[in-house]
């Protein structure tokens, strides 16, 4: 008996060792906790719910830590997502500083003495308001865009395809000049009948008391509409970008220059001088030509984007090919209001005479080139600052001081002395040229960029 418990003893110990030999090496004992095995049931293993947490087996290699195991539950999907688009709307807002270049004017206006015709200094206001000045202005811009969301960029976007349409304008320069209280005062002129300098006299010591003012005034703006599309640029890394746009393009500038004269003529001028026609009567004159450009045209240009240190650095060229429609307006009547009180109203004055006086239009080929570099610094998602300078051309067009004829045939000037025999030339002087002339402005800018 003692025997048999001792054989079935052995038996026992070898078929154990067998079994655990036949175990992997790596498989750890089972972990002491709460590992919850749930009962197998007929339709499967229950699922266990992503609220509960189940420790999971680890595997230890050999000599090594044991890696991490994630349960499988808790694996995060991964989702790779294309080019993001987005659209929104732009408001701008800029100041601008206009510099008008150095033009002075052609004709002589008012003279001192009869003896320096020829020569005689000008009056100082110029063909125009703007002359050695700078002029304040406004531009304002509104567009709408479609984008791609770009982490390389400053704001994080790029813009693909957009339409925009700006408006500019600058404050209304008016400069004036009176000479009063001045013995001696004459408009000079060119005789075409005696081929000779000579004057029409408001003041002077002994037969008339004058004065003459002259202003001058002008205004410029315009207005364009682009459609623009993104033709370039890198991705990843995006350093630069190009755009191209096209639309229609709007300028208009206006100027004038107008004269008042007023005399009073002595009632003690001899019998014997020209003026004795005059004696007590007072002389009053008005005559003012205004000009008027509009161009209408088409325009292509394109602008290039650098990126740099969270800054966009703008380039942009611009080309508008079109017509400009020149008006010119020339006005002028002279009042005489004799020592009993009647007035007698006559067409002209001194420069403006029947020869010249009315409207007269017409219409050139022009063109308007722009270029400019504007920096633009993103302060948060909707808000931009910047910063810029442009130039801009602008061929073949009329100004006000440029249209003005000094040659004269003086059997048209109302209450002129014309000499007697003087027989009109027929010239039709002064005349209407359409003086042409070039206009370059440049401009600093500061602006605002809204987006939402």
């Amino acid at each position: 008996m003692r025997k048999s418990c001792l054989t079935s003893l052995v038996f026992l110990l070898a078929g154990s060792s067998w079994g655990l030999g036949q175990m992997p090496e790596t498989l750890p004992p089972a972990p002491a906790g709460n590992l919850a095995v749930a009962p197998a049931s007929a339709e499967g293993p229950e699922k266990t719910p992503p609220s509960e947490t189940v420790p999971m087996p680890r595997l230890i290699p050999p000599g090594g830590p044991a890696p991490l195991v994630v349960p499988p539950h808790e694996v995060p999907a991964l989702h790779v997502q294309g080019p993001t688009t987005i659209s929104y709307i732009q408001g701008e807002a800029d100041y601008n500083l206009w510099f008008f270049p150095d033009r002075r004017a052609r004709n002589a206006l008012a003279a001192s003495s009869l003896s320096n015709l020829s020569s005689v200094q000008e009056s100082g206001i110029g063909d125009l308001p703007f002359s050695r000045r700078e002029l304040s202005g406004a531009a304002f811009g509104l567009s709408a865009w479609e984008a791609e969301l770009n982490p390389w960029v400053p704001g994080g976007i790029i813009p693909v395809m957009g339409f925009e349409a700006k408006l500019f304008f600058t404050q209304q320069r008016s400069l004036s000049t009176v000479a009063e209280r001045t013995p001696a005062l004459f408009r000079p002129f060119f005789d075409l009948n005696d081929n000779i300098q000579s004057a029409v006299l408001v003041a002077a010591p002994g037969v008339a008391a004058g004065s003459l003012q002259a202003t001058a005034k002008g205004s410029l703006w315009g207005a364009e509409a682009n459609l623009r599309r993104n033709v370039y640029f890198e991705t990843p890394g995006t350093l630069c970008s190009v755009e191209v746009l096209g639309g229609l393009r709007y300028v208009r500038l206006d100027s004038s220059i107008d004269f008042n004269r007023n005399s009073l003529f002595s009632t003690t001028i001899p019998d014997t001088s020209d003026f004795a026609f005059l004696r007590g009567s007072r002389l009053i004159e008005q005559e003012a030509f205004l000009t008027h450009n509009s161009f209408y045209g088409a325009q292509v240009g394109a602008a290039g984007h650098l990126y740099i240190n969270g800054a966009t650095v703008t380039g942009t060229v611009k080309v508008a090919l079109g017509s400009t429609t020149e008006d010119i307006n020339i006005t002028g009547n002279q009042q005489q209001v004799r020592p009993d009180g009647t007035v007698t109203n006559r067409p002209g004055a001194l420069l403006a005479l029947p020869s010249n006086i009315g409207r007269h239009s017409q219409s050139r080929f022009t063109f308007i080139p722009e270029a400019g570099v504007d920096v633009a610094f993103p302060v948060c998602d909707w808000l931009t600052l910047s910063l810029g300078f442009k130039a801009l051309h602008w061929n073949r067009l009329v100004l006000a001081g440029d249209q003005i004829d000094r040659a004269i045939d003086i059997t048209q000037i109302p209450n002129f002395p014309v000499p007697p025999g003087t027989v009109a030339t027929g010239l039709n002087r002064p005349a209407v040229f359409f003086n042409q002339t070039d206009l370059w402005l440049l401009a600093t800018n500061v602006g605002v960029e809204l987006r939402w």
